[in-house]
């Protein structure tokens, strides 16, 4: 081979083995496999986290579970019962059972019954948060700390409405205390960790994702729950739900009873208010406009002649209540509140509660097609706002399904109306039209199509009135307070 033939021979072997370096560095091939190989990391938050491999997230669930574990307790109560007694009439079934089985079912008496729960320490001081379910109408609280060394337990406050409480212990022990997160910034998908001690089995930690936000469970008036497929069983309420970097994003609280796999926490945002205002006052203050809302339904948006689909409708208000005294009125469309849109009632309640008692926000109205901007003074919310009444013998079955009667003097003082304003719904047929609409037995009729209704001979001349095919709009008013429903007038055949 002559010089040239050795020289391009040369060049080739070259230019091939810097191509392999290439293709090896990007393929990650050079890099060692020893056990001893250095990991990768990357800092998150004030962690160091290993990136990229099995390993990576395995350590980050490890680092979570030792972060977190000695700040999450174990709760324990004791609560009077009452038995309700023999259902037996005759001392011969006491003489075939013998004394101590009716001694131990069905004596009458107080006895005493244990419950199990979790909670986590939130400041060193010995502060807890835990849902109220696990302490409710607790005689005894018992809080035991990871590695043993049980306290006992002061009930500092609670707040029902969103089932959260805080308890206290007193302690010269080193205590530890979680992160706080953002409810706020989740996504569906990240990864949840529940810790706690399910049928007892204390400092449990499991581990998913978040699979929903905002659920609405039927729990009460401020249902906002992050949705969860890590395990949680009896025992684990109280405890805390955890993301990636160990920061608490929820209160773990309910699971579902039709399945298994889904679990619900309450979000760590809304926590962090009422747990501060349980320690500095005891109790929870929120904002009050003192008004029934309704979403925008499509119903109920033909019917009100509404041009678009937002914002909640004014269904009632209370007398001398802070949007009364303002100006606003029943049919009202709030479309936005303290200069952010509105869209359901359940974020206008949050709103609301979350604004300082005193502050004057703008409250804006489409009234009659017009947008109008109304100065509201937020007012205190009263204890038993959500039982609240409002300012505000015949039976009839007519193609809507029900049967109505006068409300009685006695009937409206329990629900806290007038008498002969309104009536009562004593039947609702299954499947009929009011059922489909879900108007119950129990609920007040107040209006139809914006007429009042005094009396069942009202009711049954408007609801005659009416031809099949018809939408029907009802205000009624349900346990005290006010909704609107629309109910479509059936066809033949229908």
């Amino acid at each position: 081979m002559n010089k040239s033939g050795k020289f391009l021979l040369l060049i080739t072997l070259a230019a091939g083995i810097l191509i392999g370096v290439v293709f090896a560095a990007r393929w990650d091939l050079l890099t060692p496999t020893r056990a001893d190989t250095p990991v990768k990391t990357e800092n998150v938050g004030n962690e160091t986290f290993p990136t990229r491999t099995a390993e990576g997230l395995q350590e980050a669930f490890v680092k979570v579970a030792d972060e977190l574990k000695p700040c999450v307790v174990n709760i324990s109560t004791t609560k009077t019962i009452e038995r309700p007694g023999t259902p037996f009439g005759h001392e011969q079934f006491r003489d075939f059972f013998g004394d101590d089985f009716f001694e131990r079912f069905f004596e009458r008496g107080p006895s005493k019954s244990r419950s199990l729960g979790s909670g986590f320490i939130v400041d060193k001081r010995g502060y807890i948060l835990t849902n109220n379910h696990v302490v409710d109408r607790a005689d005894d609280i018992e809080v035991t700390l990871k590695g043993g060394g049980s306290f006992t337990g002061k009930v500092v406050g609670t707040d029902p409405m969103t089932d959260l409480a805080v308890v206290k212990i007193e302690t010269d022990k080193r205590l530890c205390e979680v992160r706080l997160g953002d409810s706020a910034s989740l996504r569906v998908g990240e990864w949840a960790v529940a810790i706690g001690n399910p049928f007892g089995l204390d400092h449990t930690v499991t581990a998913g994702i978040v699979s929903a936000l905002d659920r609405t469970i039927g729990q009460g008036p401020y249902d906002d729950f992050i949705q969860t497929d890590a395990a949680i069983n009896f025992g684990n309420s109280g405890g805390p739900l955890v993301n990636i970097r160990g920061e608490v994003i929820g209160i773990n609280t309910a699971i579902s009873a039709a399945g298994q796999g889904i679990g619900f926490a309450v979000p760590i945002n809304l926590a962090k208010n009422v747990f501060r205002q349980l320690i500095e006052q005891g109790k929870v203050v929120r904002g009050w406009l003192g008004v029934s809302i309704s979403d925008v339904t499509d119903d109920l948006a033909e019917k009100l002649d509404l041009k678009e689909k937002t914002g909640v409708v004014v269904a009632g208000l209370l007398k001398y209540s802070p949007a009364a005294e303002a100006g606003v009125e029943r049919y009202d469309v709030i479309v936005e509140y303290d200069g952010r849109k509105v869209e359901n009632v359940r974020q206008l309640q949050q709103y609301v509660t979350a604004t300082p008692v005193g502050r004057k926000v703008d409250v804006v109205v489409v009234r009659g097609g017009r947008r109008k901007t109304i100065g509201v003074k937020v007012g205190r919310m009263p204890e038993d706002a959500f039982k609240m009444g409002e300012e505000e013998g015949y039976e009839v079955a007519q193609g809507l399904g029900l049967q109505v009667q006068d409300l009685s003097k006695d009937m409206a003082e329990k629900l806290g109306l007038k008498a002969n304003e309104g009536v009562v719904v004593t039947y609702v047929e299954e499947g009929g039209a009011a059922d489909r609409a879900g108007i119950a037995q129990g609920d007040v009729i107040v209006e139809m199509e914006k007429k009042k209704v005094k009396s069942a001979q009202d009711f049954e001349r408007l609801s005659k009135a009416s031809k099949p095919g018809d939408k029907m709009l009802l205000l009624v008013n349900r346990g005290g307070r006010s909704t609107f429903v629309v109910v479509k007038i059936p066809k033949d055949g229908d």
